[in-house]
């Protein structure tokens, strides 16, 4: 059951961290693409917005990025929680009988 709870528990740090690097990568993108559209030579589309093109730019973007770094830490915190309640049940408990 140890090894159980140690394997998940590797599972779920290596997930978290995925999903922070996810995040991570979502931000860079809207950033990118908030680049090149002001730097772009393209004049302005005014069905770009209702048709989803500004997705992750904005201040929706920054929520929804934080939203899944936020989320990301909460796997990882779990996944080391259950590693170090794993670890803690190999120990045994002192006798307190005299």
């Amino acid at each position: 059951m140890k090894t159980l709870a140690r394997i998940t528990a590797i599972i779920l740090i290596i997930f978290g961290i995925l999903v922070m690097l996810g995040g991570l990568t979502m931000g860079v993108i809207g950033i990118v693409r908030a680049a090149s559209r002001a730097v772009g030579a393209a004049p302005l589309q005014p069905g770009l917005r209702v048709a989803g093109g500004a997705l992750f730019g904005g201040l929706g973007g920054l929520i929804l990025v934080i939203f899944i770094l936020i989320q990301g830490l909460m796997i990882v915190a779990t996944g080391e929680g259950l590693y170090l309640l794993a670890g803690l049940s190999e120990k045994t408990i002192p006798s307190s009988t005299s």
